[in-house]
């Protein structure tokens, strides 16, 4: 595969094993949702040959103001010389578990210089969201602001569905390669100039573009397309996302696009930080019947 050449170019390690990690970090007073993390993604890394780091409290940024300071800690690999050790570095939320037993690798066959799985419900529910927020922190339109701001900056177009909505990302899920680390660090612009560009954001349009775009996520999003690097888009399996949205008058209608073949649950339900590890097996693995679990917003 490519990263095996590349890397028997660079220092003639010839034939050998992948060298591969999986991150996790938290700043801050540790959740249960968090612990519960831990222990499933540690365990995980043992099942397929894959190293473990989990980080309590690494504040790897200090300087970008709350809640960015804590966001931009995923971006860590990047610039940190201790991951360029490993052909790859999964990173992964703590809100995040495999299903049970789980054995397949996501480091096989993954031959990009990173990976990313999209949020396919988002593009089309935020259109819709349009119609009834004037103000929405998130929605189709603040999609658009944020998606011509980039272009105007950096000339770049952000990826769009075959609907033509700005492709959705979700940074929970980041498969690196050690080219892809080595490309990031040269190429993706300093966190601050991005966070300042959404800030100062109105001086460029008729509408600012909500704090919610300054986030790793959007950032991440933007230097896909700013930076030239080779991204593919992983399987929804490997992050399939579990959350609330607004349908009509029900607020607390839950999208569950769990199938058979799904890998990773990202459990991004309200008040699931304090959910005990049980009760994250139960939304990972089971049916929503036997979830034993009432919606109800924080």
């Amino acid at each position: 595969m490519v990263r095996v050449k590349w890397y028997t170019e660079l220092n003639n390690f010839g034939d050998r094993e992948m060298k591969n990690l999986i991150y996790q970090y938290w700043d801050g007073d540790i959740p249960e949702q968090c612990r519960a993390s831990v222990a499933n993604m540690s365990a995980y890394a043992k099942r397929i040959g894959a190293e473990y780091l989990f980080e309590d409290n690494p504040r790897f940024v200090t300087d970008l103001g709350n809640p960015m300071n804590y966001f931009y800690g995923a971006l860590k690999p990047i610039y940190d010389d201790r991951f360029l050790e490993y052909d790859n570095v999964l990173y992964v939320d703590t809100d995040v578990f495999t299903v049970s037993g789980l054995t397949e690798s996501i480091f096989d066959g993954f031959d990009g210089q990173v990976g990313i799985c999209t949020e396919p419900f988002q593009p089309e529910y935020r259109k819709s969201s349009d119609k009834s927020i004037d103000n929405a922190w998130i929605c189709g339109r603040m999609d658009e602001l944020w998606a011509s701001l980039v272009k105007e900056r950096w000339g770049c177009d952000i990826p769009r569905t075959p609907e033509g909505l700005p492709m959705v990302y979700n940074a929970g899920v980041v498969l690196w390669s050690n080219s892809g680390l080595r490309h990031a660090r040269k190429s993706f612009v300093p966190f601050r100039e991005y966070i300042d560009l959404i800030e100062n954001s109105e001086l460029m349009q008729n509408q600012a573009v909500s704090s919610f775009y300054a986030h790793d996520q959007n950032y991440l999003h933007a230097m896909l397309c700013v930076s030239g690097i080779d991204y593919v888009e992983l399987s929804n399996d490997w992050n399939a996302i579990v959350h609330f949205y607004t349908a009509g008058d029900n607020k607390d209608a839950v999208d569950d696009p769990r199938t058979q073949d799904t890998k990773f649950v990202h459990i991004m339900l309200a008040c699931a930080d304090g959910f005990d590890m049980m009760m994250q097996w139960r939304i990972v693995n089971m049916p929503r019947s036997v979830w034993q679990y009432k919606p109800k917003r924080s």
